[in-house]
């Protein structure tokens, strides 16, 4: 019987691969920057909204402020902490529904009503889940701030969106958010009114 060799002897291993690598020295990673990318200093997370004047607003753990330079520079911080978290920035939205007057929606992460829990049988949160969906408006650029309204009760998983309408009438605002696979709801504000109408789909 003729002796079987194996066509791959001279491939290493792949034991051998991995501790050649283990003893090699780690490359550095350093990320791909686009040459017109500059860093920025004083880096804040945002939410971030493009106003009206050209300039830039961002609502943070930290506060309301404006940035006039592309967010090299910002202005004084006014206090604008209402239930955002720092590390979930996506969990608010701004809108400015004319100059100086900004409408911003949040999800109440810090409250201590919220909770999560799963229901198997359902498949969605239980009945006793809460994170809830509030707005809150400021007439004057973030240097008072109206009572919060709260939009949807219960768990909202997130919200896909804040718009600002234009018509019916002109600068009213829309939001949705999604409790559960085959739910979403959708709040309106009619300006110059402060109440929100919600519809369920």
């Amino acid at each position: 019987m003729p002796t079987q060799t194996n066509p791959h002897a001279h491939l290493p291993s792949v034991p051998s691969i991995y501790a050649a690598r283990a003893a090699a020295a780690p490359l550095p990673r350093v990320p791909w920057q686009h040459p017109i990318c500059q860093p920025l200093t004083n880096l804040r997370r945002g939410s971030f909204l493009p106003l009206k004047d050209g300039s830039l607003l961002c609502v943070d753990s930290q506060g309301a402020a404006i940035s006039r330079d592309d967010g090299a520079t910002w202005s004084e911080t006014l206090p604008a902490a209402h239930g955002q978290k720092a590390q979930e920035p996506a969990a608010c939205a701004l809108q400015e529904t004319a100059p100086g007057h900004w409408v911003m929606v949040f999800l109440d992460i810090l409250s201590p009503r919220r909770h999560f829990g799963w229901n198997d049988q359902t498949g969605e949160p239980d009945a006793a889940s809460c994170l809830e969906l509030h707005a809150i408006l400021s007439p004057d650029g973030g240097r008072t701030w109206s009572d919060r309204q709260m939009l949807l009760d219960g768990y909202n998983a997130n919200f896909f969106g804040f718009i600002r309408t234009t018509k019916a009438p002109p600068g009213s605002a829309a939001t949705s958010s999604t409790s559960a696979d085959t739910a979403t709801t959708t709040a309106r504000r009619n300006r110059p009114s402060r109440s929100w109408a919600t519809d369920a789909c």
